[in-house]
């Protein structure tokens, strides 16, 4: 009851902030104004100082609300009340509207820098689309995505090499979900226009593009963009006129059909964090995913937003719960923080957005490898505070070359990794006994946005280097193939390996280089040692100490067992014993 009641004050908190507040109003007369407003980093220590921040608050600048570090913007009349709060702070940014006046300032003479000196805005982006594909007809097209609320069109710029490109595999890269985060639109066109004049010049890129196809996405959210240029320069959601509210918008990366209406997400029109009436409500979030749906070729993605310098990996909405390709995507995402890092040392922080970061239900990301087995990370751009969501524009070239050299990493290890992931195998133990048919079973699952063929998981064995026999293996629970090891006889090796394809023809082996090296199972009496033929002694070699036992018996009788150079067991030592000894001479050591 207490809990309830905890969750009921910090909903009537919330709202309270947010009516009182600039967050989600409506105001279309003209561009909202943040004089004296401050951004500040406060350190709360329990959901009694969360709650007192969203009092003090109506603009939390952190994507996740909890207990922990999380920037603010704070009007000029509340300063006093955090300052007597006893709450540890700092303050990140003095005066937003200084930052953002200057922004303007310096926007309106834009048309006098280079595309990638200054900010852009939605027009103008896709009058650069269309530059690109206009000068590079032979690797770029343009794309028709979807359209937006309010009747904008929602464009991707597709890339690849020349040749047929009916192989290839596909990576999508999105930004400009969240309004306010510039700096994601222009880095996700700084990868395009990179790809497209690099292709031909630079060895790299050449091999990727011949490899693979790109596609961009740079404006999710062209609505809400607008309104970031024309009113309100920190708007984050669409431009959703929501049905009996006073609010405005839904929060995109909450509106994903994956864990929708869990936690980090609200039900609340004011809410920057909106989730949206239902999954996929909205028709920015609705055209991407249709836009996926019908590329099977699509492998990774990567939704791009600022700020905070970090390479996210699912899942987004758990801190517990684990992806089932947590090493690979941890990894993968530690490495674009590496690379990122060698180009301008600035460090990203990676790891799973949920367990590391902060819990967010209905994100993209999720959706993308949830829904449609696609790996896929969230970057989080720079800085770390010092400007936000208002980075001056000298940043957004360092930006762009930090963030390609990950691209680039990423692309590489995409287009050339297995789509199948195995794991095993279990069963057989370190040895099997003679005569016995081990069973053996593997994990096998497609990744990287493929389905996995199940009838074509074939376990491959032979016995003492013969040739490889090829069955058929039953699927027993989802995700595990179990399959039978032919007998082999005492002191011989079985081995084996595995192959599996995907429906879209994509094939694998585990080990991955099969047969090449391979899973080995001796076959080991567990009873004694196995004995040679020939080996009368039994000191593990046929040598002349055997056949000396075999001559000197030559010619006696008894029972089965009884002499020990009756090799065959059939009650006399004679010819047949000799030649066994002599076909296996030198045998064993």
């Amino acid at each position: 009851m207490n809990r309830l009641r905890s969750v009921l004050h910090l909903t009537i908190v919330l709202a309270l902030a947010h009516c009182l507040g600039l967050g989600a109003a409506l105001a279309e007369d003209g561009p909202v104004r943040f004089d004296g407003h401050s951004v500040v980093r406060v350190h709360l220590q329990t959901e009694d100082d969360l709650r007192f921040m969203l009092g003090v608050s109506d603009d939390p600048w952190a994507e996740r609300l909890g207990v922990g570090v999380l920037d603010f913007r704070v009007a000029p009349d509340r300063m006093d009340d955090l300052r007597a709060s006893g709450l540890e702070f700092e303050v990140l940014i003095e005066d937003v509207q200084t930052l953002i006046d200057d922004e303007r300032e310096r926007l309106n003479t834009r048309h006098l820098r280079a595309w990638f000196d200054d900010y852009r805005t939605n027009a103008e982006v896709s009058d650069y689309v269309d530059t690109l594909v206009n000068d590079f007809p032979h690797i770029a097209t343009r794309h028709h995505v979807g359209t937006s609320i309010q009747g904008r069109e929602i464009y991707a710029i597709r890339i690849t090499g020349s040749g047929d490109d009916s192989g290839r595999r596909a990576l999508l890269y999105t930004g400009g979900q969240h309004a306010r985060e510039w700096v994601s639109i222009s880095t996700s066109m700084y990868i395009a226009d990179r790809f497209v004049r690099d292709y031909g010049a630079d060895s790299r890129t050449t091999d990727l593009l011949d490899a693979t196809i790109v596609y961009i996405i740079p404006v999710v959210n062209p609505d809400g963009y607008e309104f970031t240029w024309t009113t309100q320069r920190l708007w984050r959601k669409n431009r959703r006129n929501n049905p009996g509210s006073s609010f405005f918008g839904v929060d995109l990366n909450r509106n994903w059909g994956y864990e929708w209406g869990g936690q980090g997400s609200s039900g609340a029109t004011w809410s920057d964090i909106y989730r949206g009436a239902a999954p996929f409500s909205e028709p920015e979030t609705a055209a991407v995913r249709d836009f996926t749906l019908a590329r099977d070729n699509i492998a990774a993605h990567v939704d791009i937003h600022s700020y905070s310098q970090l390479v996210l990996s699912p899942w987004g909405y758990t801190q517990t719960d684990v992806a089932p390709d947590a090493c690979h995507l941890d990894g993968l995402a530690q490495e674009m923080a590496d690379e990122i890092f060698s180009v301008h040392q600035k460090p990203y922080f990676a790891g799973p957005a949920g367990a590391s970061l902060y819990v967010a239900s209905g994100i993209g990301p999720d959706w993308f490898y949830g829904e449609r087995n696609i790996y896929a990370w969230t970057f989080e751009l720079r800085d770390t505070g010092q400007f936000g969501f208002i980075l001056p524009a000298t940043e957004i070239l360092p930006t762009g070359e930090e963030t390609l050299a990950a691209v680039l990493h990423l692309g590489e290890s995409v287009a050339y990794a297995d789509r199948v992931r195995f794991e095993g195998p279990d069963g057989p133990g370190e040895s099997v006994a003679p005569s016995v048919n081990a069973p053996v079973s593997f994990d096998a699952r497609a990744i990287l946005g493929a389905t996995l063929d199940d009838s074509t998981v074939t376990l491959h064995a032979r016995v003492d280097g013969g040739a490889y026999v090829g069955a058929t293996m039953l699927e027993t629970s989802p995700g595990v193939f179990a399959g039978t090891l032919p007998a082999g006889a005492c002191g011989q090796v079985i081995e084996y390996f595995v192959t599996a394809a995907t429906t879209m023809g994509d094939t694998a082996s585990f080990p991955a280089d099969a047969p090449v090296n391979v899973f080995t199972l001796p076959v080991l009496d567990p009873d004694g040692p196995c004995l040679i033929p020939g080996d009368a002694n039994g000191d593990g070699v046929v040598d002349f100490a055997d056949l000396n036992i075999v001559l000197n018996q030559f010619g006696l009788t008894g029972a089965p067992g009884e002499l020990q150079g009756d090799l065959n067991g059939d009650g006399a030592v004679g010819f047949a014993d000799l030649n066994i000894v002599l076909s296996n001479f030198g045998a064993g050591g």
